[in-house]
C-alpha cells in the first residue's frame, strides 16, 4: 500500500515535470487500453524518457523492464525498484545470468494476475533514427510464459508509438499513439515458435504505422533529408508515413511552402536572464553532461536533473531569502525562478 501510494505521488510529480519539460504532449488511442493485464510494446528512441511517457499516459499501475546491468549498485537498485523497474538480463550480461530472467517472468505473471501493466521495448535497445528496428521475441516469451503459468489470463499487447519533434531538445513536443490491442492468447498454441514469429510480425506492422518509419535503411539519410525539406510534423505519423511513401517512389520531389518559424531573437533577453537565475544548477548540469557517454541518455538525465535539482535550488535560495528579507521577497523569488527555466534553450 505504501509503495502504491508513493508510486502515484511520484507519478503526479513526474507528470507535472513532463508538462514543464515538453512544449506539447499529445496522446492518441487511450480508448484502446483495456482494463485487464497489458503489455505496452513501444519503440525506443529516448532511453528512460520513453518509459516515463508511457507511465504518464495511461491509468494502469505500470512497471517496466530495464536492462539488468543498472541494478548493480545498491542505492540505484533501491531507487529504480521503487520506480517499478524490473531487471531483464541479456546475453551480454553473461549466459549464466539469463536464467535469472525466469524470476522476471514469474514476477510479471503475478503482476498480470493483478491486472497491472508492463512496458517492454521489443527492439531490444535504443536508437536515434526515425525507424522501427527489427523486433526481438522477448515480448512473446514474456506473454507466453505468463499464459503457461496461468492459462486464465487474457493478456493484451498494446503497440505504442512515441514520436518526438526533436528528442534531444529541451521544450520539444511529443505524441504518444496507443494502437489497437493484440490478444496474446490468440497466438498461444502449437507450434509455439511459428506463432511467436507471427505475433512479432503483426506487432511490428502495427508499430510502424504509429511512428515515423523509414523502411529503406540504405536510403535513410536521403529520405530524411527530403522529408526535412518539407517542414514535417513528426507528431503525426500518418501524414509523415504518407510523405515517406511518396519520397521512396520519387513522387514527392516538390517542396511544399515552408512554414514561418518563430522569431527566437525576441526571447533572447529572457534567455540571458534565465541563465543568470539558474547559473548554479546549469553549471552542475553541464558537469554531469560531460560524463554521459551515450548521447541517447542526455535527455532522460537532463529531465531528472531538471525536476529534482532545479526546484531544490529554488526552494533553498527561497529559504535563505526569507530568513534575510522576509517571506514576501522569498515568494517573489520563487514566482520568478520557477518559470525562468522555460526560457533556457537547452
Amino acid at each position: 500500500m505504501i509503495q502504491r501510494a508513493g508510486y502515484y505521488l511520484l507519478r503526479m510529480y513526474v507528470r507535472a515535470g513532463l508538462y514543464f519539460y515538453f512544449r506539447k504532449i499529445i496522446v492518441h488511442g487511450r480508448e484502446n487500453i483495456p482494463s485487464g493485464p497489458v503489455i505496452f510494446a513501444a519503440n525506443h528512441q529516448n532511453a528512460f524518457m520513453d518509459a516515463l511517457l508511457i507511465v504518464y499516459s495511461n491509468n494502469h499501475f505500470t512497471h517496466f523492464l530495464t536492462r539488468a546491468d543498472i541494478f548493480k549498485r545498491s542505492f540505484i537498485r533501491w531507487l529504480i525498484t521503487s520506480l517499478n523497474m524490473i531487471p531483464v538480463y541479456r546475453i551480454r550480461d553473461g549466459w549464466q545470468s539469463l536464467a535469472e530472467n525466469q524470476k522476471t517472468f514469474d514476477s510479471c505473471t503475478r503482476l498480470f494476475f493483478k491486472n497491472e501493466a508492463v512496458v517492454i521495448f521489443p527492439e531490444g535497445n535504443h536508437g536515434s533514427q526515425r525507424r522501427l528496428r527489427p523486433l526481438t521475441k522477448g515480448f512473446t516469451r514474456l506473454a507466453f510464459e505468463s499464459l503457461r503459468n496461468n492459462s486464465q489470463l487474457k493478456i493484451s499487447i498494446i503497440p505504442v508509438g512515441i514520436n518526438y519533434s526533436d528528442h534531444q531538445a529541451f521544450r520539444n513536443s511529443v505524441s504518444i499513439y496507443f494502437g489497437e490491442p493484440i490478444l496474446a492468447n490468440d497466438y498461444f498454441h502449437e507450434p509455439i515458435r511459428r506463432e511467436a514469429t507471427h505475433l512479432r510480425d503483426e506487432l511490428a506492422a502495427r508499430m510502424k504505422r504509429l511512428i515515423t518509419h523509414v523502411e529503406d535503411a540504405d536510403r535513410y539519410s536521403e529520405i530524411i533529408q527530403k522529408l526535412e525539406a518539407s517542414n514535417p510534423n513528426y507528431l503525426d505519423p500518418i501524414d509523415i508515413n504518407e510523405r515517406i511513401f511518396k519520397i521512396e517512389r520519387e513522387e514527392g520531389r516538390g517542396r511544399p511552402p515552408l512554414r514561418p518559424k518563430r522569431n527566437a531573437w525576441s526571447l533572447l533577453p529572457f534567455h540571458y536572464v534565465a541563465i543568470a537565475i539558474n547559473f548554479i544548477p546549469l553549471y552542475a548540469w553541464r558537469k554531469i553532461k560531460m560524463r554521459i557517454k551515450d548521447p541517447v541518455f542526455v535527455t532522460s538525465i537532463r529531465f531528472g536533473v531538471g525536476i529534482f535539482m532545479f526546484p531544490f535550488f529554488y526552494l533553498l535560495i527561497g529559504l535563505v531569502v526569507s530568513a534575510w528579507y522576509g517571506p514576501i521577497i522569498a515568494l517573489s523569488w520563487c514566482a520568478v525562478s520557477f518559470p525562468s527555466a522555460l526560457f533556457l534553450r537547452r
